[in-house]
């Protein structure tokens, strides 16, 4: 990330790290976005209630 803020491809680290991760969901098939987006809700529910149950 820090490579590509020196190099002028991204204003900072962290949006360096959102374009990758932008890059990559976009190469992914339709059904295979589906899937990471479906599985990413997932965690974050399990997360969610995690900090609920505290």
């Amino acid at each position: 990330m820090k490579a590509m803020v020196i190099l002028g491809y991204s204003s900072t680290q962290q949006n360096g790290l959102a374009q990758l991760q932008k890059t990559f969901f976009e190469s992914l098939t339709e059904s295979e976005q589906n899937t990471l987006t479906t599985q990413i809700q997932t965690l974050e529910t399990g997360d969610a209630n995690k900090v609920k149950s505290k």
